[in-house]
């Protein structure tokens, strides 16, 4: 039988849960800079708490990891962006040459005059087109294009002092949050926050771990292409790797897209490449499917096919590309939380013992140098008159 005092708390959760998830519909175009801002948080805390273990301050390792990642990025921007730049011009011009190439292709396999009159006109009216963007006859699209993406950037501006406080405060904010919690209910409350942590890091090492294979793979297969059907595959490897290792983020339609890239590539050059490039990366979707991921994701996050696709959708809704991102590891996480609590309803299983209460942390310590949290008023005790004046 649920007490008065549960019931309460029961409905101050529940009316809670429903002012938060009508701010978030109406807020929905923030959602997604808030996502990328917690991740990072959540993975650079680990980071900040061993390095304050080795004495370094928490506001020390936080702006470390920040010069950390401007510095591999500008590296990695400055090797790989020309080479990719380089790659997809590559790509383009396949393309090209790929579709001035149909109309002969369409009469070669006897296909009727007029289809490949119609035919080559529409190309010749594409070909235009992309020339007139080129040349920058469509000026208005390309500034507007510029602006929103200038707008994607101002978005996440507020991120790194978003994170840093978050991150320089984590044990007084997990303190709080484990204060708050009634104590009747946290064995429960942490194991559910146990299991969703579990399940986010394997999907991220998962998916991590089948990008970098199936990037190497792809980009050793365009080599090795190369060798027998000429440069043009070994120019747009390194495109073709890097689709192939992002794709992984997306599962089940992802890594559709390098087998698609790589044989429009083949196409370029003969319908024999086309159709080795076909063969040698749906061999790759397959050691993915069926070798790959099983070893390294594990069956706890399978999820029916059917399931993916809803999900995905969904979270495109809801938060645009992040939420399609996390959409299959939140829907798998939250079937297993689910199916927990439900044995736990069902009296079948004990919840494992949560961590120790955490040391209260004194108010009038700050986390950061020169800015200390507000004192707290001291109470004064009821057998002790205060001083008059």
């Amino acid at each position: 039988m649920i007490d008065q005092t549960t019931r309460r708390q029961v409905a101050v959760l529940a009316g809670f849960g429903v002012l938060l998830s009508l701010f978030l519909i109406l807020a929905r175009g923030a959602v997604g800079p808030f996502i990328v801002a917690l991740l990072l948080a959540y993975f650079m805390t680990p980071v900040v708490d061993a390095l304050e273990r080795r004495r370094v301050p928490r506001w020390a390792g936080i702006l470390l990891i920040y010069l950390v990642i401007v510095v591999v990025a500008v590296a990695v921007l400055a090797y790989a962006i020309p080479r990719i730049v380089s790659g997809a011009a590559a790509l383009g011009v396949a393309g090209h040459d790929l579709l001035l190439r149909v109309p002969d292709l369409l009469e070669s396999l006897g296909a009727p005059p007029e289809l490949v009159d119609a035919a080559r006109e529409a190309i010749d009216s594409l070909l235009a087109a992309l020339g007139d963007i080129t040349q920058g006859s469509l000026m208005g699209p390309a500034v507007a294009l510029l602006s929103s993406v200038f707008g994607a950037i101002l978005s996440f501006a507020f991120a790194p002092f978003f994170i840093f406080y978050l991150v320089i405060d984590t044990r007084s904010l997990v303190a709080a949050f484990d204060r708050s919690i009634p104590p009747a209910w946290r064995p429960d409350v942490w194991a559910v926050i146990r299991i969703a942590d579990h399940a986010f890091k394997q999907w991220f090492k998962a998916t991590i771990i089948q990008g970098l294979i199936m990037g190497t793979l792809s980009g050793l297969a365009m080599f090795g292409l190369s060798i027998f059907f000429g440069p043009v595959f070994s120019g747009t490897a390194l495109v073709i790797a890097v689709i192939a290792g992002l794709s992984e983020f997306i599962p089940l339609i992802g890594p559709i897209f390098p087998l698609v890239g790589a044989t429009l590539v083949g196409l370029t050059v003969s319908p024999a490449a086309a159709m080795a490039a076909f063969i040698v990366f749906f061999i790759l979707q397959q050691l993915e499917a069926n070798v790959v991921a099983p070893r390294v994701e594990g069956e706890a996050l399978a999820l029916h096919p059917a399931l993916i696709i809803a999900a995905l959708i969904l979270g495109a809704a809801a938060a645009g590309l992040a939420g399609a991102l996390l959409a299959t590891v939140v829907t798998s996480t939250v079937l297993i939380i689910t199916r927990y609590l439900f044995r736990r309803a069902s009296g079948l299983i004990d919840p494992p013992p949560p961590p120790p209460m955490p040391a209260t942390v004194p108010l009038d310590v700050g986390p950061v140098p020169g800015i200390p949290r507000v004192r707290a008023p001291v109470p004064v005790p009821a057998d002790v008159e205060e001083p008059a004046g």
